[in-house]
């Protein structure tokens, strides 16, 4: 986990590379399927989405995903990650969900946005504790291993 305010926004910025290509191929393939151009789609809307969720992990998310963990989370000293890596998509999912939803796509129907929020949620805790957190906490701790070398 990162100990500096310079490591803090490296870690955020691996982490929502991660997350965005993940949830944008998600989203991709739930809405194309295996057929048709789903990757293509995923990198076109993962450019627009990323420099969006760098700043809003960044300065929101983050931070509310550290407060919950700390207050809700019971095994704080042995299973941090896990309860970071558990809310962290509780906060992300609905916020980076309206907000491209409002931004990019101009709907502001609950309609729209209520199965958004409930189909991104379970994808997202996927993504996260199965694939992406895993793998960027390796690679930064990797990075931080040979920064100290």
């Amino acid at each position: 986990m990162p100990e500096t305010r310079k490591e803090a926004v490296i870690f955020t910025c691996m982490m929502a590379f991660g997350m965005v290509l993940g949830m944008a191929s998600y989203n991709s393939l739930l809405h194309l399927g295996w057929q048709g151009p789903w990757f293509v789609t995923a990198l076109r809307n993962f450019a627009r989405e990323y420099f969006l969720a760098v700043p809003v992990a960044f300065f929101i998310g983050s931070p509310i995903a550290m407060r919950l963990t700390l207050r809700f989370w019971p095994w704080k000293e042995h299973y941090f990650p896990i309860g970071m890596g558990i809310f962290t998509p509780c906060i992300m999912a609905p916020l980076m969900t309206t907000l491209i939803h409002v931004l990019f796509f101009h709907v502001h129907s609950w309609s729209v946005l209520g199965p958004a929020f409930l189909r991104n949620i379970p994808g997202a805790m996927a993504i996260q504790l199965l694939l992406v957190g895993p793998l960027v906490r390796e690679c930064f701790g990797l990075w931080k291993f040979r920064k100290i070398k």
